[in-house]
Order: C-alpha cells, then structure tokens, then sequence
C-alpha cells in the first residue's frame, strides 16, 4: 500500500472526528510517512511500519474521544456554586432580559409612531385636496386655494415622512435580523464550550 492510498482510506476511516481534528491527522500521519522515505525507507515499507489504517484510526479516535471527554468534564463542585449563587445571578440575568427587551420595544415603538404620523400626515394631505375641491363651489376662493396649498405642502412633506418611515422600518428589521442571529450564533458558542 503506498501513501496515497494510506491516506485515503485512513481518511475513510476517520469520517466521524470533526473536519480540523481529521485534517491534522491526516498532514500528521503524510508528514510521518515523507520523514520515513526521507530516512531511506521505501514508501510501502514506511506505511506498512504504521500498521493498518483501521488500526491507526482507532488509536486516533481513542485519543480523541479522551480528549473531548476531559475536556467537557464539570466539576461537581461547580455545579453546586452555580445552584447555591443561584438566587444572585438568576435575578441578575433576569433583570438585563427584561431591560433589554423593553429598549428593544421602545425602540420599535418609537419607529412605529414614526410611521403612523408619516400616514396620517398623508392622510391629512389626501383629505385637505378633497376638501378643498369641495370648498372651491361652497366657499369663497381664497380659502380653497388656502387649503388647497396647505394639502400641497403636506403632500410634500408626506412623501419624505412615508419614505423616511419605510427606511427606518428596513433598517431596524435588518438590525433586529442581525441582532437576532449574533445571540443564537453567541448562544450556540456557549453551548458548545461548555460541552
């Protein structure tokens, strides 16, 4: 069996170990075969000197699996400070959700009313323009031109308050997107350091 083929089934053999574990396993185990043919050994003989793929594998799935189980023990000591600091930290923690999710609201609120005033300013100029048709057989001329224009002017300051209304209202749901993903990718992290 020459290198290429050791590699490969070793590589076979190691499908279940994550991909950076299996990666330096593999540059290992080729970096120890190129030192054996450079110390004069032929290739065949030098994997043949390693032993098995099965076998090599198996050792490193030993060493591995040691190395995730030391490292995801928990003290039992641990475990009981956290249970006994409880009635500090749980408030705590309880307390700056609660602080946060009111900002969160607040913020959104605030956006919110932002967008209802933009349409209601909208609104007033649609019903300005219909009163002022109205008011051009009923009243006299100078007030329907008054109001007329009035309707014009909020027309003009709708367009930008709707417009202004929208972009806030795309930004902070991208933002609240992004916030969202950060704390259930910052959730998993924790989760996974402490297996």
């Amino acid at each position: 069996m020459d290198k290429k083929e050791f590699i490969k089934e070793l590589e076979q053999y190691l499908c279940d170990l994550p991909k950076d574990e299996r990666t330096r396993s593999l540059d290992f185990y080729s970096e120890m075969i190129d030192d054996r043919v450079e110390d004069g050994e032929s290739e065949e003989d030098a994997v043949a000197g390693l032993g098995s793929p099965r076998s090599v594998a198996e050792g490193i799935m030993e060493n591995t699996a040691g190395n995730i189980s030391r490292r995801s023990k928990i003290s039992p000591w641990m475990i009981v400070l956290a249970v006994m600091a409880s009635p500090i930290w749980l408030p705590i923690l309880v307390s700056a959700a609660a602080v946060a999710l009111s900002l969160f609201v607040s913020i959104w609120s605030v956006i919110l009313s932002f967008a209802a005033a933009a349409l209601g300013i909208a609104a007033g100029a649609v019903g300005g323009a219909a009163v002022s048709v109205a008011m051009f057989v009923t009243q006299p001329f100078m007030d329907a031109v008054f109001i007329l224009g009035c309707s014009i002017m909020l027309a003009g300051i709708a367009i930008f308050a709707v417009y202004a209304a929208e972009r806030l209202i795309v930004l902070s749901a991208k933002g609240t997107a992004l916030l969202f993903k950060w704390s259930v990718s910052a959730a998993g992290a924790a989760g996974r350091r402490k297996v």
